[in-house]
């Protein structure tokens, strides 16, 4: 149906079974023959009947059609398939440069005999949809028994993907539309077609999982990147119900939303697998300018011509070198476009236009990912990032890489949480730790040697105290819990840091995270690393801790702490008040809350602290929970700093807590004085034999 080879086929088939080879018609020619077949027809109130009997032939004729629309897809929809425009007006399908791609894409696949799956990648406007949705029309309406399945993220937008359908249908030549058995429009979706076939139009916001208890082939889901629990909802259970046999149909696709997440991971799986023969999904990126009907129109250069002294700029020549990049590197494209392909004038100029209009709005982030170049810029985020790439450059690049990694047993931590034999380091020497309560009693701990972890992956570091820095004499630490509940999702996050003082700056020791321990179980460990350093703290004998409250449910575990003799805590206060001393003196909340005022205030001292240089950073996995914060807008217009979507925060915040904790009574303006104060040492005396004020007196006159 898409491939010339099969296409040949099927005709020659045909050939045997009328009698004569089908052939092509002109889109004029089909046309005639429409206008000559209505008028053949009368309508009553209630049927349509021809006015006389076919002859040969008309009766020719429409076995010719319906037999070429049934072995060449493209020729069935470049002349009987119409759709709305932009301006919600009606016109025959004519494929753009993006819809040829795709539909060679799916050409080649059906030659070799190979499922049709794909996960695509697209700039805006692109026609996918409806290139996909044509093709499924044609297999509902010329192979019996099929059964179609068509969701978006919400009803709405999936009631718009299947007005596709009822349009191409409903303005099918009456001598080959379907027969409809079943036709609910405006209520549960369902179209049904009277020599089996089936479409069931659904979202990603319903109750019951897309297709559950169905069987289709032929599967449609948009905008993919923005349903609430992809993993489940579509990996878990459409992909596992499918098989890849060579019916099978299912195309997943949308545009970026950031670089993390399910649809990134999975972009990221399909584009570096699939050519290895390991991932099920062919990663398919359409860039904006292969839509050359819509990026610019004709009215839009009519309105906003190209000025004849017009040269492009620094930012859109990078840009048209990017186009030109992907286009030469990716083979779908360049056969489409050759490989002299260079981004035209046109549509230099309109990118030009649209990206400085959007930089003075403060929005070029959202027309480069709107618009992309390639699949990088197209899973750019729609929220800016909190730190630029230079800030996360620096920390990555100075960040300790020695660092030790230890599996902690003993007093109070269950069997379940201690390591794994085959992860311990036996030929390196343990470290026994003890703590006496206040009541007399010793808490012994041993913390053992571990192999290196993997840092491309995260969970490998689960239940395991990584330490960048062993105690030191004559320094003092902050530390803080960040609790959860123990049961997947967020994560559990201890985090120690050596206290700088004067231009020093804070300095992380150690990190512990896990998504398997709630409060009351990650005391044992909080106690164990805070005893550990404990015997370097100077004036108090013990770190200063502040255990997360209000956020996650810490108190259990700053409560068993002060129970065993850690008394040190910090204590809650107005930070931005107009006495916080005083405010500091008259509390008794210990431990740190997160609240509306001291959430942003937390941030904004930990901002300043890395972009400044006050507080290094050595875990790797903090460091990329920083890159993906960004600043989100609430519904209200307030700004608010998160994690991507699909991301966590729980080390930065961690992190944060930890450093504002051990600074809240800092004034940083004395602390930046210090270390931009000028030199100790005498200064060479001012030469002023140049300066005569009588001379520049006497020429001022």
């Amino acid at each position: 149906m898409y491939a010339p080879s099969v296409i040949e086929r099927k005709l020659k088939a045909a050939e045997i079974r009328l009698g004569f080879r089908p052939e092509s018609h002109s889109i004029e020619e089909c046309d005639h023959f429409n206008n000559h077949y209505r008028s053949l027809l009368e309508q009553d109130k209630s049927n349509i009947y021809l006015k006389r009997d076919l002859n040969d032939k008309e009766i020719r004729w429409i076995r010719n059609e319906r037999a070429m629309c049934f072995c060449d897809q493209m020729y069935w929809a470049t002349r009987y398939a119409w759709i709305y425009d932009a301006k919600n007006e009606p016109f025959r399908y004519k494929p753009r440069q993006s819809q040829l791609v795709l539909h060679d894409i799916f050409a080649d696949l059906e030659e070799k005999g190979l499922a049709i799956e794909a996960q695509i990648l697209k700039g805006r406007q692109q026609g996918t949809s409806t290139e996909i949705e044509l093709k499924f029309i044609h297999r509902l309406q010329y192979t019996p028994g099929t059964q179609a399945i068509v969701a978006s993220v919400s009803a709405e937008k999936s009631e718009l993907m299947a007005r596709m359908f009822y349009t191409c249908l409903d303005r099918q030549p009456f001598w080959m539309a379907p027969d409809a058995k079943k036709d609910r429009r405006g209520q549960k979706g369902l179209l049904e077609l009277r020599h089996g076939s089936i479409v069931s139009i659904q979202s990603g916001n319903q109750q019951t999982g897309i297709a559950q208890g169905w069987t289709p082939t032929l599967i449609h889901i948009s905008e993919a990147c923005d349903y609430s629990n992809p993993q489940v909802t579509l990996e878990e259970g459409l992909m596992r119900a499918t098989h890849s046999s060579a019916k099978l149909f299912q195309v997943y696709e949308s545009t970026g939303n950031g670089d993390t997440g399910w649809w990134a991971d999975l972009w990221r799986t399909s584009k570096e697998f699939y050519p290895l023969g390991r991932s099920r999904l062919m990663a398919i990126f359409l860039p904006w300018h292969m839509a050359t009907d819509l990026y610019p129109e004709p009215d839009w250069l009519k309105k906003f011509p190209i000025p004849s002294d017009w040269s492009p700029s620094k930012e859109t020549v990078a840009h048209a070198q990017k186009c030109r990049a992907f286009v030469v590197s990716t083979p779908y494209l360049w056969r489409r476009l050759g490989l002299d392909w260079h981004l035209p004038r046109e549509q230099m100029w309109f990118w030009e236009f649209n990206y400085q209009d959007s930089a003075r709005k403060h929005a070029a982030k959202s027309w480069l990912r709107q618009m992309p170049a390639d699949d990088i810029e197209a899973l750019t985020g729609k929220n800016d990032d909190v730190f630029g790439s230079e800030t996360i450059e620096v920390l990555e690049r100075e960040r300790e890489r020695g660092y030790e990694v230890y599996g902690i047993i003993g007093e109070g931590i269950n069997e379940q949480f201690e390591p794994h034999p085959e992860d311990v380091d036996y030929d390196k020497p343990r470290i026994e730790v003890t703590w006496t309560t206040p009541r007399g009693e010793q808490m012994n701990w041993m913390m053992l040697p571990l192999l290196p972890i993997d840092e491309k992956e995260e969970t490998t570091s689960y239940g395991k105290l990584l330490v960048f820095e062993r105690p030191q004499p004559g320094c003092d630490y902050a530390g803080t819990a960040d609790t959860s509940d123990g049961v997947g999702g967020d994560n559990s996050v201890i985090n120690f840091n050596r206290i700088g003082l004067g231009d020093q700056q804070d300095f992380q020791v150690c990190e512990f995270a896990t998504d398997r321990m709630n409060s009351a179980e990650l005391t044992p460990f909080m106690a164990c690393i805070a005893a550990w350093y404990a015997d370097m703290c100077p004036s108090w004998g013990v770190p200063l801790l502040g255990i997360e409250q209000r956020r996650k449910p810490g108190d259990d575990c700053q409560n068993q702490l002060i129970r065993m003799g850690f008394r040190r805590h910090y204590k809650f206060h107005r930070l931005d008040g107009k006495k916080p001393d005083e405010d500091e003196r008259r509390s008794n909340r210990l431990g740190w809350y997160t609240n509306e005022w001291s959430r942003p205030y937390m941030m904004g001292r930990l901002i300043d602290a890395l972009e400044n240089g006050w507080y290094k950073v050595n875990s790797p996995f903090a460091i990329r929970e920083l890159r993906t914060l960004q600043k989100k807008f609430t519904t209200s217009g307030k700004s608010r700093l998160e994690h991507m979507a699909g991301m966590k925060d729980d080390r930065v915040f961690a992190v944060g807590i930890s450093y504002t904790i051990a600074h809240t009574r800092d004034v940083m303006i004395e602390r930046a004085k210090i270390r931009y104060d000028k030199p100790n040492s005498k200064q060479p005396p001012i030469n002023l034999d140049w300066y005569n004020p009588f001379q520049f007196r006497i020429d001022a006159r």
